[in-house]
């Protein structure tokens, strides 16, 4: 038996042992890497210090791990230990784990528990120095000797602290989502799936970007399937935008010569998520940007942005028609099991608002047919790029029965970051979030591109809903940059150049990169692009970097 010493080397590291000790992996996940033993996982970063440790490493050996007990005092010390039941190298089973495929060498824990041991009293126990560990590292055959029983000697110092014991959380969320859109054919992956859930309780307007025959309307379609919402039942719109659109009447509708409402495209949606509170009704845009996003879509973004709450604790909006635009023929209009709600809306004489259950995701594609965003309409949403999985994988041959579609809420709890103060939790979500965007916008700031509290409220709201679905902290701050962040960022002034490398710095802080000469950071940054180990966040910073300096011109959307 070995005993292993595993330092938190980094802030994330500090973070993620304890999230990753105090939950247990799925069993969903052990099952699909064909994995029986574990209940608990840790892993560590492929590199030369890494790689011939973990030939080492046996079922049985123990672990100790070195982190930080609170931020607010700063003491260290072994929180954890556990027992080793299997070694696996696997980026995929990282990916599935911790929302990052980089923690390649994983080691699954049939058992941890809370303990307590100063580095002091480690020294005197093992006669190893009093020093912060470097590096995961097994103990030397003199320490152990000194040591005895192994085992014994980690749970002879327990950590009896309320806050300290594992606790149980259920399956991911998404489990039951992903194996209904899987059973259709369809391969998303969890993170994913849990990003688009995150994105669509954060904000009720969510862009998919990405090239042509991704799956981006598909994603929608299967996920409404899956939380219930179909054509069938008036849960699923698909609306395909035409690119002569200027004004919102191809999709709300207009008043005709006789001054008479005429229903646009999704009337009948806002009426059904008004009859049915507790569904969600879900409206795809297909291409979106065929036409001016601004111009027909302005009514909603502006709607959006209303949202507030009565002394009743519903949501509402300003009504997107009003109340003198429902005339006395539109009852004619609306299918009959409609104009019901159609009438107690009317008799309100407030109009027509957006309900909160009431989710709209337009699908882009970015070539020459289509329009770029504005600001205005990027700040107003979470941008999420698809990207196709390998062509290689052959879809099943075999007739799988789609798992029961899953009542899942959609919407949103916190419209803005008050919120979220009454939960400490909550709170502490967004007070981490809050400094992310602190720190960012130190580096925006050069090009202009920092951002405010809308952005702050919605990526809290994201984060709170994407660390609850399953995504780590660190793949949950990665998406907030990648949807509220990087699709701002377009154009030819060298600041922007330098914002990248400033970013690419902090998110991939091991890269060598020679930004001095061109030609060697072309092929730097074309490896960095390419090696799909690297997080899709480093990947997205590498491209835009590379096709400024090749283009002298650089976007999220061409990147």
């Amino acid at each position: 038996m070995n005993l292993w010493i595993v330092p938190a080397a980094d802030n994330a590291s500090l973070d993620n042992i304890p999230k990753s000790l105090s939950e247990p992996v799925p069993s969903s996940v052990l099952e699909k890497h064909g994995l029986t033993n574990g209940s608990h996982a840790w892993g560590a970063r492929r590199g030369p210090a890494n790689d011939n440790k973990f030939e080492d490493m046996r079922a049985g050996d123990i672990c100790i791990f070195y982190t930080q007990t609170s931020r607010s005092d700063g003491s260290k010390k072994f929180n954890w230990a556990g027992r080793v039941s299997q070694y696996v190298c696997s980026s995929d089973l990282s990916q599935d784990i911790w929302g990052s495929p980089n923690f390649e060498h994983v080691y699954l824990l049939d058992e941890v528990w809370p303990i307590s041991i100063s580095l002091d009293e480690y020294a005197s126990a093992t006669g190893y120095q009093a020093a912060a560990p470097k590096g995961i590292f097994r103990a030397s055959d003199d320490n152990l000797e000194r040591i005895g029983n192994i085992e014994a000697w980690a749970r002879g110092r327990p950590n009896t602290a309320r806050n300290s014991r594992p606790r149980e959380i259920p399956t991911n969320m998404m489990q039951p989502i992903l194996d209904f859109i899987a059973a259709r054919g369809i391969d998303f992956s969890l993170v994913t799936l849990s990003r688009f859930y995150a994105s669509l309780r954060a904000k009720p307007f969510v862009i998919l970007a990405g090239n042509s025959g991704t799956g981006k309307s598909r994603l929608v379609r299967l996920f409404a399937e899956a939380c219930g919402a179909t054509v069938e039942n008036g849960g699923f719109h698909l609306v395909a935008v035409r690119p002569d659109w200027n004004d919102s009447g191809d999709l709300l509708g207009h008043l005709d010569l006789e001054n008479q409402f005429r229903p646009g495209q999704i009337f009948n949606a806002l009426l059904i998520a008004h009859a049915e509170p507790k569904r969600p009704v879900f409206v795809c845009l297909d291409e979106m940007n065929l036409a001016r996003v601004e111009h027909y879509f302005s009514d909603f973004l502006s709607k959006i942005e209303s949202r507030r709450r009565t002394d009743d604790g519903r949501v509402i909006t300003d009504p997107v028609i009003h109340a003198e635009e429902l005339t006395s023929k539109l009852l004619e209009r609306v299918p009959d099991r409609l104009s019901p709600v159609l009438q107690e809306l009317q008799s309100t004489g407030r109009g027509i608002d957006l309900p909160p259950n009431l989710l709209i995701v337009g699908t882009v594609n970015m070539d020459e047919t289509t329009h770029a965003f504005s600001r205005k309409v990027l700040d107003r949403a979470h941008t999420l790029e698809i990207e196709a999985g390998p062509l290689s994988t052959p879809p099943s041959s075999a007739k799988v029965t789609p798992p029961t579609p899953q009542s899942i809420d959609l919407r949103a709890t916190f419209l803005t970051a008050s919120d979220m103060m009454p939960d400490a939790e909550n709170a502490s979500k967004l007070q981490r979030v809050s400094k992310l965007l602190d720190e960012l916008n130190d580096t925006l700031a050069e090009a202009s591109l920092q951002v405010a509290y809308r952005t702050r409220d919605e990526a809290a709201a994201f984060f709170i809903h994407a660390t609850a679905a399953g995504l780590s902290n660190e793949a949950a701050e990665h998406a907030i940059v990648m949807q509220k962040i990087l699709p701002r960022v377009q154009g030819s002034s060298p600041r922007l150049a330098r914002v990248l490398q400033e970013l690419l710095k902090r998110f991939n802080p091991g890269a060598a990169l020679d930004a001095d000469d061109p030609t060697k950071l072309s092929a730097q940054l074309l490896a960095l692009r390419r090696d799909a180990v690297n997080p899709a966040l480093v990947r997205k910073l590498a491209g835009m970097w590379l096709v400024y300096i090749e283009e002298g011109f650089t976007s999220f959307w061409i990147a």
